[in-house]
């Protein structure tokens, strides 16, 4: 079976003696404006929900979109 939404990484906290924290990462980009990065963000938030570990509802998830100006401008990062 071909899953289409995946998260795009995953990061794992841990510490010894306790059970280890995992966070799906979605990270996507553009040389658009912030109405692109929402719907980005919207998308990565489909990729993380794709994915459960633990409890139902309670896997934690970080989503970025990054806006890369092709004019030399600021790089700006939104995250959710």
């Amino acid at each position: 079976m071909k899953y289409r939404y995946r998260p795009h990484y995953f990061a794992e906290g841990w510490r010894p003696g306790e059970p280890s924290l995992v966070i799906p990462l979605a990270c996507k980009g553009n040389h658009s404006d912030p109405a692109t990065s929402a719907e980005q963000l919207a998308s990565a938030s489909a990729h993380a929900e794709a994915v459960r570990i633990g409890a139902w509802i309670e896997t934690p998830g970080l989503l970025f979109s990054t806006q890369l100006p092709t004019d030399g401008g600021t790089m700006t990062v939104h995250a959710l």
